[in-house]
């Protein structure tokens, strides 16, 4: 049995020991491991690669496709597709 620590124990300058060797023995059946290797779908169209950040929330969860269209709608309309909260602006990203 895995168990997932809190994202309070991650944060902590000192994680548990649990915590370290759940994020070491994270691993998919596509082959990817660990937390920084785990493929960030689009949360819209769940096709396309996340690249797009919403500020000022930070939720990193849109391709470049989604978020062009979410730039054209109405302001009233805005909202972070995670949290909901309104955002100022989408910024691309990009990963080594």
């Amino acid at each position: 049995m895995l168990i997932i620590p809190s994202p309070t124990a991650l944060r902590s300058a000192n994680p548990p020991r649990f915590c370290l060797q759940a994020i070491q023995k994270l691993k998919r059946d596509d082959g990817h491991e660990g937390i920084d290797e785990l493929p960030r779908n689009c949360k819209i169209c769940m096709e396309g690669v996340s690249s797009h950040v919403f500020t000022p929330c930070g939720h990193l969860c849109v391709c470049e496709g989604c978020a062009a269209q979410m730039t054209s709608l109405p302001r009233a309309q805005r909202k972070c597709p995670i949290c909901r909260s309104a955002y100022h602006s989408i910024i691309k990203t990009y990963r080594n």
